[in-house]
């Protein structure tokens, strides 16, 4: 099963992956697909990583150590 975030990204590649070698379709039309399979890749990877503001501070609390007094 995949992941619902990655569903367009996938129906972006398959499409790019498609018209690329075809020689009916005009390279406007395979310039466009491209940018989009990348576009939606971006997206779906942001999503999948997102961090949260809780995720941020944590992150933050965890690493601080106070510097010794003296």
């Amino acid at each position: 099963s995949i992941h619902v975030y990655a569903e367009e990204a996938l129906r972006a590649y398959i499409y790019y992956r498609l018209v690329e070698r075809k020689s009916s379709v005009p390279s406007v039309e395979k310039n466009r697909a491209r940018r989009e399979y990348y576009n939606e890749r971006r997206i779906a990877n942001a999503r999948l990583k997102s961090f949260t503001k809780e995720e941020a501070l944590k992150t933050i609390r965890k690493n601080y150590k106070q510097s010794p007094k003296g």
